[in-house]
């Protein structure tokens, strides 16, 4: 049985330390729409192209990086937690008249 220790390493592992989850095309597009976002938003300058920048900025890590949290968490939602899958009895089985 899963701990709420062993819970939360996961989650965290998920969303902010799990591998590439973003095509090439998802990578080269958030990069590139990033870095002109971030332009934009230190040319514009002022509160909201703070903001603009901030978020063009993370906009290109996330391309840069490969994975994206948000996607991650969207993923999770439909797939089942690892331990549940992981602990689930062989359902076929029974089904079978085994």
């Amino acid at each position: 049985m899963a701990t709420l220790q062993d819970t939360l390493h996961d989650t965290y592992d998920r969303l902010f330390g799990g591998g590439h989850n973003l095509s090439t095309g998802e990578r080269a597009a958030s990069v590139a729409f990033g870095l002109a976002a971030a332009a934009s938003g230190l040319r514009r300058g002022g509160g909201l192209g703070l903001l603009m920048g901030l978020a063009g900025g993370a906009l290109a890590m996330r391309g840069a990086s490969g994975h994206c949290a948000l996607k991650a968490a969207m993923q999770d939602r439909r797939d089942p937690p690892r331990q549940i899958r992981e602990s689930s009895p062989d359902l076929s089985l029974v089904d079978a008249g085994v």
